[in-house]
């Protein structure tokens, strides 16, 4: 993105192409100019040169439009590249347009409510906690998820025809017999294999 905005800005471009020991560029920015052009085409940026004002213009404005057009170009092109892979993306989608919005929105209000619940039950062990310690009492029980139910629920999930399962948190709850990932070795086995003293 920055390398967009230097361009469009032409600041950079001037400088690099001014001093840039190329005859035939050199030839091109010099056309119907002074003879003192070649010359000093590498001074055109600081504005110090032996042509006049006009010229010295002239040349950082073709310099400007090159930078311009570069500048423009790049983002168009980024931007076709990106609407090509959305397209081909969608089109290669093993949902339909209406599921996949389904899916998005699923996704979306799973995650409110999960907050919600997280929030609650965070609240619930809170107080618990502290009133057994306060009190002095033994703590009532709160059913909390297994460790390696978070686990389950927090594997990467691909939508898989099969399945129909929009999440994680779904395919576990729906799965009844709860799969099982021990074929899976963990990223960071020597963290997860680690036993607590």
């Amino acid at each position: 993105m920055w390398i967009c905005v230097a361009l469009l800005n032409g600041t950079f471009y001037e400088c690099a192409l001014s001093g840039w020991e190329n005859d035939s560029f050199r030839s091109y920015l010099c056309q119907n100019k002074s003879p003192s052009c070649k010359a000093s085409v590498y001074r055109v940026p600081c504005g110090k040169t032996k042509m006049n004002a006009s010229d010295n213009e002239d040349v950082l404005l073709v310099l400007r439009a090159q930078s311009q057009v570069i500048g423009w170009s790049l983002i168009a092109s980024t931007a076709i590249a990106l609407l090509l892979v959305s397209c081909y993306s969608a089109c290669r989608s093993q949902v339909s347009y209406l599921q996949e919005m389904f899916w998005r929105k699923y996704i979306e209000k799973e995650r409110q409510h999960f907050e919600q619940f997280s929030d609650d039950y965070a609240t619930k062990l809170a107080d618990r906690n502290l009133k057994s310690f306060f009190e002095n009492t033994k703590p009532d029980p709160l059913p909390l998820p297994s460790n390696n139910a978070w686990e389950e629920i927090s594997a990467l999930y691909s939508f898989n025809r099969a399945h129909q399962y929009y999440s994680t948190l779904h395919r576990y709850v729906e799965g009844g017999k709860r799969e099982s990932n021990e074929d899976i070795q963990p990223a960071f086995g020597f963290v997860d294999g680690a036993q607590i003293i």
